[in-house]
């Protein structure tokens, strides 16, 4: 077959894990071997950016059109990505970034990540909040298969999206617990003294949007006790809550121990996870939740909120809080800093988890999902 994907949404470095579940899954479909063509529909920013294009079976095609400018690029989508389809004999299409064309001439397979946009709406500005509103259901409603994160996030689709279970999979993701690989002792010290980063620090990776929560955290950081305040350290891009993180901070009494990095390369980050001693993810929504995954890899005990799909990816293997509890979550912080065993018990759960999840697994249950989608219409 001849099978196109959808990579209009993504601009490297801006969209999260969104990049990261294409990019490796992308990377695993290619590795299952030449069975099939794929042809990958690119904008002006991600065009040159996927080594994959560079095999036999794998063709980029780069469309005028950037995605920093979302009208045009969901305009772009809609009118004239089918031509394109039809124009390079696509078979089946998988949109792995929420939406898709509504008419198109084959199968197509859209991956809906969750149902941010009903739980949080805050998060999206005006005209986004009614375009997602409006196409994202309208996607999955046309689509002839569902790819989700999560059995929360799939109840979630079926709901609101009005759409049948049966047309609905769930593809968890997975860390790469590789992708740090052996890093000289002077590399990481330099990046930790150019981060201004001491001793083992309390970690959060989240982009700043409202559901993560991240002022919660700055707020149970400040109730810490003295012998457990470590430095805590902040990653992600900034998003529509940043405003009401830098006030949480500038009301922190410990504002000089917190530390923002903004957006780090996948090198540096597995440099920062490993030399974290706790990572606290206080998120209220998550369709899935990578980072505890990644953290759970790089063996950093963890503490998360029990919200949304969490519990569904980390089994036993965290300190689980109500995010809306700062208190509980300053102490569940104390716990882990304080107690040694524990930690180190969270750490050997946190691997025994990993085995629940591998980007190979990801990859053989997304292309059994876009084979099926191409042989119903047959």
């Amino acid at each position: 077959m001849r099978i196109g994907i959808n990579t209009l949404f993504l601009i490297p470095s801006k969209v999260g894990g969104s990049e990261t579940y294409l990019r490796k899954t992308l990377a695993e479909l290619v590795a299952l071997g030449d069975s099939h063509e794929y042809v990958l529909f690119c904008n002006r920013e991600n065009a040159g950016t996927f080594p994959q294009a560079a095999r036999v079976n794998v063709t980029d095609v780069r469309c005028r059109v950037g995605a920093t400018c979302r009208p045009r690029r969901i305009l772009f989508e809609q009118l004239r990505l089918p031509k394109l389809v039809r124009r390079h004999s696509i078979d089946v299409l998988w949109s792995p970034g929420y939406t898709a064309p509504l008419r198109l001439g084959c199968p197509s397979v859209v991956s809906t990540f969750d149902m941010q946009f009903v739980h949080h709406p805050e998060d999206f500005a005006g005209m986004a909040r009614a375009a997602t509103r409006f196409l994202v259901p309208r996607a999955a409603r046309r689509a002839d298969a569902i790819l989700t994160l999560s059995e929360h996030s799939k109840a979630d689709i079926v709901t609101y999206c009005r759409v049948p279970a049966e047309r609905v999979h769930v593809t968890y993701l997975a860390a790469d617990e590789t992708a740090g690989g052996d890093i000289p002792d002077d590399e990481q010290a330099t990046l930790l003294a150019r981060l201004g980063l001491s001793e083992p620090y309390i970690l959060t990776v989240a982009n700043a949007w409202p559901h993560k929560n991240m002022p919660a955290l700055v707020r149970a950081h400040a109730m810490l006790a003295e012998r457990c305040a470590r430095q805590l350290v902040l990653v992600g891009i900034c998003g529509r809550g940043m405003a009401e993180v830098n006030a949480a901070i500038a009301q922190s009494p410990r504002a000089d121990r917190i530390v923002l990095t903004g957006w780090l390369s996948a090198r540096e980050l597995w440099i920062v996870y490993r030399n974290a001693a706790v990572f606290a993810f206080p998120s209220l929504f998550e369709g899935f939740g990578l980072p505890v995954l990644e953290a759970m890899a790089a063996g950093v005990p963890v503490v998360s909120s029990n919200a949304a799909s969490l519990p569904e990816v980390y089994g036993d293997a965290a300190l689980a809080v109500d995010p809306t509890d700062e208190t509980a979550m300053a102490g569940a912080l104390e716990r882990v800093l304080d107690d040694e065993a524990l930690a180190r018990d969270l750490v050997e759960r946190g691997r025994r988890n990993l085995t629940r999840f591998s980007w190979r697994r990801t990859a053989e249950q997304t292309l059994k999902v876009i084979e099926q989608a191409a042989r119903a219409r047959i």
